[in-house]
């Protein structure tokens, strides 16, 4: 019999949140996780066989995942545009890719909400942007942005690291759009 604990769920809903637990015939909540689940609303669903469970989980897609695999192609297609104007700021692309990746493959560290930074607003584009040779690059720039904000809502431990990326992501609009320094 494994008694699962308060500790376990908050570990596991930090990590990826959840709505619903599914517990195994030989599985039991302790007090603690009994309140804890009904403090966040988690619908416990039927025991079932240890085998079953098993079988749920590995088809359970993890939204994370999903988002990273989303943002990384988003990021790909920058890259495509850019390079067809700028091959220094695909590259550039191509290196904020890599460290979105590095960010969202790691533990996050966990933040109080006095501790969590609003994120920086980028950029808003003008209809000048959208109809330089830059506009179809700006549009996309402004998704992931877009995209970067909502994995920061949905995992809010992933905003503090997310935040040095929005600013690399800032700087590269501003050089298009010539505010800054190349």
């Amino acid at each position: 019999m494994h008694f699962i604990t308060e500790r376990e769920l908050q570990t596991t809903f930090r990590r990826e949140p959840f709505t619903q637990l599914i517990l195994t015939e030989t599985e039991r909540l302790t007090p603690g996780a009994k309140q804890f689940v009904q403090d966040k609303r988690i619908e416990l669903k039927p025991i079932l066989k240890a085998e079953e469970k098993e079988a749920v989980v590995e088809t359970k897609v993890d939204t994370l995942t999903a988002y990273q695999e989303i943002l990384s192609a988003e990021l790909f297609e920058a890259v495509v545009l850019a390079k067809k104007k700028q091959l220094i700021l695909g590259q550039k692309l191509l290196l904020l890719e890599k460290k979105m990746v590095a960010v969202l493959s790691t533990e996050p560290e966990s933040l109080e909400p006095s501790e969590r930074q609003a994120e920086p607003t980028v950029f808003h584009l003008e209809p000048i942007h959208l109809f330089s040779e830059h506009g179809q690059l700006l549009i996309k720039l402004k998704k992931i942005y877009g995209l970067i904000c909502l994995i920061s809502a949905v995992y809010p431990t992933y905003s503090r690291p997310l935040s040095t990326v929005i600013q690399e992501l800032s700087h590269l609009v501003k050089q298009l759009v010539g505010d800054a320094d190349e």
